[in-house]
């Protein structure tokens, strides 16, 4: 079955409401506060004449789906203190589509477990939280970055290859974790400021691995910091290559990659994977 919109309708939503697929061709959908929406199937957002479809979320809202924005402006929803819940049904990454391509904003998001969504071109801002429920790669970060203020729960990871950064808050002295790969191994970041920071900090995967090197890490943030790094790096991302202090751990001063002082760089092997330390770190 499929629930197709095609007046304008104002509707008042209060108990849970099940679709196979949404297609909303100019309506206005507003649901109450305890309300929680479930769509097995796609959203689609169209405009019919002058009036932009849109659906105002004040609860939970469940997505099996893509969500396809083919408004003429706006991005077809109003969120209020709502969570997105991203449930993939079948064996294809949910993706967000359409014509309108407009950054994003969702207050809280989660990833069911086994799910996985791509949201190649998206600016994404997350005021809220992030719950990642599964234990493998349940996102794809796409060439705009993706911003989360609140918490980030639960095993999933990020695949950070693409030009996005997965940016987040830094709060002195509390370590923060960014949960990214390159889609296949774990190289998650965890980043403790000793001072106060003063901007957000991004983190990104450069997937390059050439015959002697292997770039990893892309950090954006500011130049004058105490920070403590610690990297993840799972073993089968290096292929034949192995890791050293001098070789291995470089940052770039603005010219060159130069190594870190040795007594900065701490190595352990993990057995399956790599931990690496990296103290006095005082620019990203």
């Amino acid at each position: 079955m499929k629930l197709i919109m095609t007046l304008f309708v104002f509707c008042a939503l209060s108990l849970s409401v099940n679709a196979q697929g949404l297609y909303n061709n100019g309506a206005k959908i507003v649901t109450q506060v305890g309300s929680h929406v479930y769509i097995t199937g796609n959203y689609r957002a169209e405009t019919t004449g002058s009036v932009d479809a849109e659906i105002e979320i004040a609860d939970d809202f469940y997505l099996g789906g893509n969500f396809i924005n083919n408004v003429s402006a706006g991005i077809g929803f109003t969120s209020l203190n709502s969570t997105w819940v991203f449930n993939i049904v079948g064996d294809s990454p949910q993706q967000w589509l359409g014509l309108n391509l407009n950054a994003v904003t969702i207050p809280n998001l989660a990833f069911a477990s086994g799910s996985y969504f791509d949201f190649s071109g998206k600016d994404i801002n997350i005021p809220g939280n992030v719950a990642l429920n599964g234990d493998t790669f349940q996102a794809k970060i796409g060439n705009e970055d993706f911003y989360i203020v609140g918490a980030i729960s639960g095993s999933g990871l990020f695949d950070a290859t693409a030009d996005g950064h997965l940016v987040l808050t830094p709060v002195q002295n509390v370590p923060l974790l960014y949960p990214v790969g390159d889609g296949t191994n774990n190289e998650s970041v965890t980043i403790t400021c000793l001072n106060l920071p003063s901007q957000n900090i991004g983190v990104k995967i450069n997937d390059t691995n050439e015959a002697s090197s292997y770039l990893i890490w892309d950090i954006d943030g500011e130049s004058n910091l105490n920070a403590t790094a610690l990297f993840r790096l799972d073993k089968s991302a290096l292929g034949n290559l192995e890791t050293f202090v001098h070789s291995m751990m470089r940052h770039f001063d603005g010219s060159r990659y130069v190594p870190f002082p040795n007594d900065n760089v701490t190595i352990s092997d993990m057995e399956t994977y790599f931990n690496i330390t990296i103290t006095s770190i005082n620019q990203f």
